[in-house]
């Protein structure tokens, strides 16, 4: 969760000036939120989109070459597909309402 949480939070930094733009426009805070919340969610669907996958493959992998190995267990994959998506909803609200909370003009000054 860490390093997911590092990763939305390099980008927000490096969308610190259109979120000043925004916030200086009078764009809402929960906009704002809304934007990098939609970047996090866009790449844990990524990382699901292929992740999911893997692991069916791996399992068929491992159930040809083990003995007494079962097929994918759809109730464990859904209760980890549901944990990775609390982490990164929760890692990514802390880079979002660091966002909403940014002074537009201490930014634009800075740039």
């Amino acid at each position: 969760m860490n390093s997911f949480c590092t990763i939305v939070g390099w980008s927000r930094i490096s969308w610190n000036s259109s979120t000043a733009s925004r916030l200086t426009l009078r764009a809402r805070r929960s906009g704002v939120i809304g934007m990098v919340m939609r970047g996090a969610m866009s790449q844990t669907a990524i990382g699901l989109a292929i992740g999911i996958p893997a692991a069916v493959l791996g399992t068929r992998l491992l159930e040809s070459q083990l003995f007494e190995i079962k097929s994918v267990n759809i109730a464990v994959m859904l209760v980890a597909i549901f944990a990775l998506a609390l982490a990164s909803l929760l890692a990514g609200m802390i880079p979002a309402t660091s966002a909403a909370s940014t002074e537009p003009a201490q930014t634009l000054r800075a740039e």
